[in-house]
């Protein structure tokens, strides 16, 4: 578990976007800021399952709080960090929670450097529909959302040497594997597999 302080800048936002996307040949502009609400889907339904709970403990609410931050544009990152570090500070290691925070926080720490400029609220990003491999694009999400990550990241791996080259379902292999990278802690290679959607020919 990577847990990251940020330190305080002055370099505007759309410098560090910049620098940001330097880092891995992303243009600010680039077509993969669409695909960013359906990689936070993703990253969402693993560290932030629908549970039915009436009553939750102070600790999930503290975390579903924690979520709503990040998930907004305008949301307060440090606050969520602050949050996320009580619950970690405070939950036994063997709680589901705790495990939430820790990867929570390696998506502060993944968004801090690479995607400071998030998308709006309410956007759908680009829509992406499963082709002849849907069956085991399913199946590979369901292994994300179980934190099986060697799985699924076999499974991807068999899904891109059968899939269509620039496919919808090549797009949401790479936003799988982005999404177990991140979450497991190595944000670069998360950001690697999100950049292999620019290096394709993407349709219109």
């Amino acid at each position: 578990m990577q847990q990251k302080k940020d330190p305080e800048s002055k370099t505007p936002v759309s410098d560090i976007d910049q620098d940001a996307a330097d880092q891995t040949g992303i243009s600010v502009n680039s077509p993969v800021q669409e695909f960013l609400p359906a990689l936070w889907y993703l990253l969402a339904d693993r560290i932030a399952p629908k549970f039915c709970c009436r009553y939750p403990s102070p600790l999930q609410q503290i975390f579903q709080a924690a979520v709503r931050e990040v998930s907004r544009d305008d949301g307060d990152l440090d606050r969520a960090v602050s949050w996320l570090h009580d619950i970690v500070t405070n939950a036994p290691a063997e709680e589901m929670i705790f495990e939430q925070a820790g990867q929570l926080l390696n998506i502060i720490e993944w968004r801090r450097m690479y995607h400071p400029s998030w998308f709006a609220p309410g956007s759908r990003g680009r829509r992406l529909k499963p082709g002849r491999c849907s069956e085991y694009i399913s199946h590979a999400i369901v292994l994300l959302q179980t934190g099986s990550d060697k799985d699924a990241l076999d499974l991807t791996e068999k899904i891109l040497d059968s899939s269509e080259p620039a496919s919808d379902d090549q797009f949401l292999v790479y936003l799988i594997r982005s999404a177990v990278f991140i979450c497991s802690g190595e944000v670069a290679k998360g950001e690697a597999e999100l950049a292999r959607i620019t290096r394709k020919n993407l349709p219109n």
